[in-house]
C-alpha cells in the first residue's frame, strides 16, 4: 500500500513538473509587430501585406490530429476568404473575398487554433507573387493584431513604402539618339 501511495505520489509530481515547465516554456512575450513587418520587408522572398477586415473560412485544406495536444489537434492548414482593406507595396485598396491561406503551428502539446468563421480585425501576414497572401499562426502568435495609433502608423508605413521619387536631370537643351550604328560610342549626359 505504501509503495502504491509513493508511485502515485511520483506520477503525480512528474505530471506537475512537466505541466508547469512547458507553461513556462510557453509563457510568451507579445510580439513587436513593427519589427516583424521591418524583417518582412528585408525578407528577398516575400513582402508584408497588412489587412483590416473579416476573415470568413472556405475550406480546412488539413487538420492533424495529436491525442496528447490539447483539444486533440495539431498543426492545420485552411483557406479562407478575405473582405476589407488591404495594404501591401502597391498601396491601400478595398478587396472583397481576398484568397488567404493560412497555416498554424505548434510548441509541445500547444497548438494554435484556426481562426473562428467571420473573424474581424488587423492581420500582418506575407505576400508574394506566386503564393498569394498567406498568415502563419505560431503557438505564441497574436493574431488579430492589437495595435496602438503609432504602432498602426508605422506598420502602414512598413508595409507601403514610398516611392522612390526618379532623379530630375536638368535639361541642357542638346540630346543624343542612340541606336545600332554607334552603339560603341559613349552616351552623354
Amino acid at each position: 500500500m505504501k509503495t502504491k501511495t509513493l508511485i502515485q505520489q511520483a506520477v503525480a509530481t512528474t505530471v506537475l513538473l512537466a505541466a508547469t515547465s512547458s507553461a513556462f516554456a510557453l509563457s510568451c512575450a507579445r510580439p513587436d509587430h513593427v519589427m516583424q513587418c521591418k524583417s518582412m520587408q528585408e525578407s528577398k522572398t516575400s513582402s508584408p501585406a497588412f489587412i483590416t477586415g473579416t476573415l470568413v473560412l472556405k475550406k480546412v485544406i488539413s487538420q492533424e490530429v495529436r491525442e496528447m495536444n490539447i483539444g486533440g489537434k495539431g498543426p492545420a492548414v485552411a483557406e479562407y476568404h478575405f473582405t476589407g482593406s488591404l495594404r501591401d507595396k502597391k498601396g491601400k485598396r478595398d478587396v472583397k473575398n481576398e484568397k488567404i491561406i493560412i497555416s498554424t503551428s505548434c510548441a509541445g502539446p500547444w497548438c494554435a487554433k484556426l481562426p473562428e468563421n467571420n473573424r474581424s480585425g488587423n492581420f500582418l501576414l506575407t505576400t508574394n507573387a506566386k503564393e498569394g497572401l498567406k498568415l502563419h499562426i505560431g503557438a505564441c502568435s497574436f493574431q488579430p493584431t492589437n495595435l496602438t495609433d503609432q504602432q498602426l502608423k508605422e506598420i502602414e508605413a512598413c508595409v507601403t513604402p514610398e516611392p522612390v521619387k526618379p532623379k530630375v536631370v536638368e535639361n541642357k537643351g542638346s540630346s543624343q539618339i542612340y541606336t545600332q550604328r554607334n552603339k560603341d560610342k559613349k552616351l552623354v549626359e
